[in-house]
């Protein structure tokens, strides 16, 4: 049996792709800074 491997460009494209995730918590004056942050982050 060959242990061949595909190359890279025969993966789909979000195989490929690294992802990011963004975790935010709090609540009162830290959930302002949160949703001031996301704003701003979003603009």
């Amino acid at each position: 049996m060959d242990n061949v491997k595909q190359p890279a460009a025969a993966l789909p494209e979000t195989a490929m792709r690294p992802y990011r995730v963004l975790s935010l918590d709090g609540g009162g004056m830290r959930g302002v800074y949160t949703a001031e942050f996301l704003n701003r982050l979003t603009s």
